[in-house]
C-alpha cells in the first residue's frame, strides 16, 4: 500500500482515523498500532514481525531507562541534569545501536530490490533506452511492434 494510492486515501485512512477517534482515549494508541501493522504488513507480511521486535526492544529499553525493569507503578520523569546509572546508559546505547543496525541492514543490503522487481515486471522499451513498468507502454514504441508481442 502506498500513501498516494486511492485505496489508502479514500478507504484505509478514513477508516483508520474514524476508528481511532471513536475509540476511548486509553485505546487510541492500540488502534493506531493495529492500523500500523495492517499498513506495514500490506506490502510484506514478515515486516509485521520486524515491527513488533523493534517496538518491543525499544519499549523494554525505555523501561530500563525510566525506572528499571520489574518495578511497579507509574514511570517518573527523569531529572534534567540528573546522574544516569550504567543500566540506563547501556539501555539507551543498546536501543540506538539496534535501531541503526536494522536501518543499515535494510538500507544497504538491497533487501527491497527482490520484492520490487518481483512486483513490477520491468521490461526494456524497444523504442528508447528507458525502462518502463509492464503496465505502462512506451510512447515512442510503434503500435505495430506493441501488437506483435
Amino acid at each position: 500500500m502506498v500513501f498516494s494510492s486511492t485505496f489508502f486515501l479514500f478507504l484505509f485512512l478514513p477508516i483508520a482515523l474514524a476508528v481511532t477517534v471513536a475509540s476511548p482515549r486509553r485505546f487510541r494508541n492500540f488502534s493506531l498500532l493495529f492500523f500500523s501493522c495492517i499498513f506495514y504488513g500490506w506490502f510484506e507480511n514478515w515486516s509485521i514481525f520486524l515491527l513488533f521486535a523493534v517496538s518491543l526492544t525499544d519499549y523494554m529499553c525505555g523501561l530500563f531507562i525510566g525506572r528499571g525493569f520489574g518495578t511497579q507503578g507509574p514511570v517518573e520523569s527523569l531529572e534534567k541534569e540528573g546522574k544516569r546509572t550504567r543500566t540506563q546508559k547501556a539501555a539507551l546505547l543498546f536501543s540506538i545501536i539496534s535501531n541503526l543496525a536494522i536501518l543499515g541492514f535494510f538500507k544497504y543490503t538491497n533487501s527491497g530490490s527482490r520484492t520490487s522487481t518481483r512486483r513490477w515486471a520491468w521490461r526494456a522499451c524497444r523504442g528508447c533506452k528507458s525502462i518502463f513498468p509492464s503496465r505502462f507502454f512506451c510512447p515512442w514504441e510503434s503500435v505495430s511492434t506493441r501488437s506483435s508481442r
